[in-house]
């Protein structure tokens, strides 16, 4: 069994420089929030550069490359968002079938986990 160890006993490390390898990660940061938004943040400064609000709640997301992602909101549908330069903007949505769990891709497919009853579910770009 993993055990935490004592608060008393954790000490701070140095934050972590992210290299940026094939472009995926440009400095930027997708980041869902608790108050039904999503933002992108600036990983050098910290700064919102933009944020965009979906028709529900984000519980989980993946991102496609530096210009695509999706968010499996709580309503049990997916959200895609596009990514141009600093603005985001909402991509097409669609329903799937439970309370997703998350979200994943492989290759052109997406991989969505549910968690009652637990089951996993492939499907195309189109839902």
């Amino acid at each position: 069994m993993f055990m935490f160890p004592d608060l008393s006993q954790l000490q701070r490390q140095k934050d972590i420089k992210v290299a940026t390898v094939g472009g995926y990660i440009n400095d930027r940061l997708l980041v869902s929030v608790t108050n039904k938004r999503v933002i992108l943040v600036n990983s050098q400064t910290g700064e919102t550069v933009a944020q965009i609000t979906p028709k529900s709640f984000p519980c989980r997301m993946c991102m496609f490359d530096n210009t695509r992602a999706v968010v499996a909101l709580v309503d049990k549908s997916l959200q895609f968002i596009n990514i141009n330069g600093d603005c985001l903007e909402l991509g097409r949505s669609f329903s799937v079938n439970g309370n997703v769990m998350g979200v994943s891709r492989s290759e052109d497919r997406l991989i969505v986990p549910y968690r009652s009853p637990p089951w996993l579910e492939v499907l195309s770009m189109d839902g």
